[in-house]
């Protein structure tokens, strides 16, 4: 058991150096360009600021938390939860329309 933990968090280790400089680099943004330019077609995967339904624990006007309690499960249902995420998906619909 300890030997195949240890060949799984090696092989972990050796995946994450082999990924590409660009993708653990820093953002245009972060580098100080005053606006990020893609002039070439891409792929392209955007994290977004926003913590997840089942990590959500407030702080957004009008939003109560969603984050469940220890133990629990979260409610797919549940009207916090189906707010939080019509606003996530809002946030998410933003974005894309302003990247175009």
């Amino acid at each position: 058991m300890r030997r195949s933990l240890v060949a799984l968090i090696a092989s972990v280790a050796l995946l994450a150096m082999l990924l590409p400089s660009q993708v653990l680099g820093a953002s245009p943004q972060q580098a100080g360009a005053k606006e990020a330019k893609f002039d070439k077609g891409g792929v392209f995967i955007v994290q977004m600021i926003d913590a997840p339904v089942v990590a959500y624990e407030g702080g957004v006007k009008g939003l109560k938390a969603t984050a469940p309690g220890q133990g629990k499960k979260i409610d797919p249902n549940g009207t916090d939860v189906t707010r939080y995420v019509g606003y996530l998906t809002g946030k998410h619909d933003a974005a894309l329309a302003k990247a175009g």
